[in-house]
């Protein structure tokens, strides 16, 4: 049941003080490895945007540059992820979003690799529909967590957000990065070997 009360010009206006924040290292070195050897073992797709903005075939080649697979907590060797995971977001969101979410079902795993000059360039994680039938729930918050070593493992590659200029988003390995998904933000194509990384979109229901 909608909330909204109508216009009114007696308002006070709040600012979203943490558009992102990065977290020390919730999974050890040894859980990072094996969370890396086994998403790497297993069959990739090529990744495409999915903000439901139309890219033509050509456009979609430069736009984003990577290679993905699905994990889901019912899978028993990853279910530790979840399970810590969970902790996290319900940290972050009380303490500091307060959003009314719901959860995830699945991690995305990525490799971006230097031979294709793996990349992806500007978006939201926002997904967009035809109508308001098409938006059942939406993304709310987003997080990326890098499983190999940055100036070791790959060049290049780097984090960025955008307010109001580029911003760099240092990350080391296992740090854990979360914004809410209406952060417009890239990754910088990878100049050296391939960087893996883990995300997850945690849904709700339709902002307002």
């Amino acid at each position: 049941m909608s909330t909204y009360k109508g216009i009114t010009n007696d308002t006070q206006s709040r600012k979203l003080l943490i558009p992102w924040m990065v977290l020390d290292p919730a999974f050890s070195s040894a859980e990072l490895t094996t969370i890396e050897n086994y998403c790497k073992s297993l069959p990739l797709v090529v990744g495409v945007s999915s903000d439901g903005v139309g890219h033509t075939e050509e456009a979609e080649k430069k736009f984003r540059v990577s290679n993905v697979s699905f994990h889901y907590s019912n899978d028993p060797k990853l279910k530790f992820v979840f399970e810590k995971f969970n902790n996290v977001f319900e940290y972050v969101n009380s303490n500091f979003y307060n959003f009314d979410i719901n959860g995830y079902d699945y991690f995305q795993y990525a490799e971006y690799d230097a031979k294709k000059s793996g990349r992806y360039d500007w978006h939201m994680d926002l997904t967009f529909g035809e109508s308001s039938r098409d938006v059942y729930s939406t993304r709310k918050l987003s997080m990326s967590m890098l499983l190999n070593t940055p100036g070791v493992d790959f060049e290049g590659g780097d984090f960025q957000t955008f307010l109001a200029k580029e911003i760099n988003v240092p990350l080391k390995r296992g740090q854990i990065l979360i914004f809410p998904s209406f952060i417009v933000h890239r990754v910088k194509p990878v100049t050296k070997g391939v960087r893996r990384s883990l995300v997850i979109w945690v849904t709700g229901p339709g902002f307002k």
